[in-house]
């Protein structure tokens, strides 16, 4: 019901914390380099655009180049990877703040 109200005012769901979030189902308060490969192929198949390669991700999301990347990581850094940030936000159900390509049983990585 809140989110339905937010909606009405015009809010939209931010793939910062809301991906985030859906992506960590073992809530590490961290994403691997798996779980993002995992969610961009998920993308590309469901959107057929262009995305950056996985790599040229990584390295724009892990800046302490631990090979993971943390929650603060991906809030701050979304943004160095547009294309990637322009294919979350196209499918981004805007109802409930999750990805339409990664329904339930794809969230087991």
């Amino acid at each position: 019901e809140l989110c339905k109200k937010f909606r009405a005012q015009g809010v939209k769901p931010s793939p910062g914390y809301c991906v985030f979030n859906q992506l960590d189902s073992e809530k590490k308060r961290s994403l691997s380099k798996d779980k993002i490969a995992a969610c961009l192929a998920a993308l590309k198949e469901a959107l057929g655009t262009e995305i950056e390669d996985i790599d040229t991700i990584m390295k724009g999301l892990d800046k302490d180049s631990t090979g993971d990347v943390s929650e603060h990581e991906w809030v701050l850094n979304i943004k160095a990877c547009p294309l990637f940030m322009k294919a979350l936000e196209a499918d981004i159900d805007p109802d409930y703040g999750i990805l339409k390509c990664l329904p339930g049983e794809k969230l087991q990585f």
